[in-house]
């Protein structure tokens, strides 16, 4: 699959992701080009720009180190919605 991206969905992934650098681009876009619809949703050029700041943000949450285990997750909310144990 050729892919090509404009100058602002270019600079609008970079930001997102934090670096230019190609081959952290590529190994990111092999991972997300099996799902179709994933990747024309990461190169698209009308993805609000705090939408990319939020993004970006949680990369950096995760890099630091401030994240919760998911099953700790999957807990509180089954217990806010009265959801019972996974079977």
């Amino acid at each position: 699959m050729h892919i090509e991206l404009s100058n602002e969905a270019t600079k609008r992934i970079e930001a997102a992701i934090g670096t230019a650098d190609p081959e952290t681009i590529n190994r990111i876009f092999e991972r997300v080009s099996r799902d179709r619809g994933l990747l024309i949703a990461l190169t698209g050029d009308g993805i609000p720009a705090e939408d990319i700041a939020a993004v970006r943000r949680g990369i950096e949450e995760a890099d630091a180190g401030k994240v919760q285990p998911f099953e700790e997750v999957d807990l509180e909310i089954r217990s806010h919605f009265g959801f019972g144990p996974k079977s």
